[in-house]
């Protein structure tokens, strides 16, 4: 842990308990070693592993829905054309029929393109980092019933 200086993490959206884990660890490594933490978009992280103009990084939220975004890319820096949501897999990619685009579910991060694209967003009080889920959890969905 002493040679660590910076904790990135993929703060969601994607699988709960996936997220969740990510986040906790993050936080425990940052506060107990006194190391910056920087947050990124899962969605992020994936699009980061395509070459594409446009990229559309997806993961399944079930029932025909996604987690989703679109990036635009030049020269390796990704900016977001469109932020991170939760929405129906075909309605959204029907929005993208003029433009020619890549989709891409998994791939090996490229981390350098995420610093280069300035896509991190440093946590300045670890215990206000939470997981971005973009819905409410089936916990969460139980309680208020």
């Amino acid at each position: 842990m002493t040679d660590l200086n910076e904790v990135i993490v993929g703060v969601g959206p994607g699988s709960y308990t996936g997220v969740r884990i990510g986040v906790s660890i993050a936080k425990m490594i940052g506060y107990l070693n006194r190391i910056k933490v920087s947050a990124v978009s899962s969605l992020a992280l994936i699009a980061s592993a395509s070459e594409a103009s446009l990229i559309i990084p997806m993961i399944d939220a079930r029932r025909g829905n996604i987690f989703t975004a679109a990036f635009c890319q030049e020269n390796n820096i990704m900016q977001y054309k469109v932020k991170d949501c939760l929405i129906d897999r075909e309605k959204y990619l029907a929005g993208f029929t003029a433009e020619k685009y890549e989709t891409i579910e998994e791939g090996t991060y490229m981390i350098e393109k995420i610093i280069r694209s300035r896509l991190l967003s440093p946590v300045e009080n670890i215990h206000e980092l939470v997981p971005n889920y973009l819905q409410m959890t089936e916990a969460e969905r139980n309680i208020r019933q």
